[in-house]
């Protein structure tokens, strides 16, 4: 599973020791949901708390430090952010627009390109469905 978690437009990626800045992942523990889990890795990785899930759709990921596998893609907003917790395999998190991902994140090819403008393009129209409060 990986998430896509958006604040001003731009999404926050989180350094993981030894693979580098990618979007918060992970599995499903024995006992959880899929979006109990995710919601867990993404407090792990960057320590967020987020608004509702969205699924994007499952994609055949094929990262060159990994074998090929199906993953659930969300996205979801910021709520809040506090420190990364103590023991996670995450040393960082940080805002990065779409133009960026392509020099930053850990791996780079056309299915991860189409997979995060398509998740780009999808909260922004969420976010201009969504009416403000005066």
């Amino acid at each position: 599973m990986l998430a896509f978690v958006f604040a001003n437009g731009q999404a926050l990626l989180a350094r993981i020791r030894g693979r580098g800045w990618c979007v918060p992942s992970g599995h499903v523990e024995p006992g959880e949901t899929p979006e109990k889990a995710i919601r867990r890795e993404i407090r792990e990785e960057i320590g967020a708390n987020v608004g509702d899930l969205h699924l994007l759709g499952h994609y055949l990921l094929s990262p060159p430090d990994a074998s090929p596998y199906l993953a659930a893609v969300y996205y979801t907003s910021l709520l809040s952010q506090e420190a990364i917790p103590e023991g996670s395999e995450s040393q960082e998190a940080r805002l990065f627009p779409l133009e960026a991902f392509p020099t930053n994140y850990y791996f780079w090819d056309a299915l991860l390109e189409a997979v995060c403008r398509y998740a780009f393009e999808q909260a922004t129209a969420q976010d201009s469905s969504t009416p403000s409060s005066a």
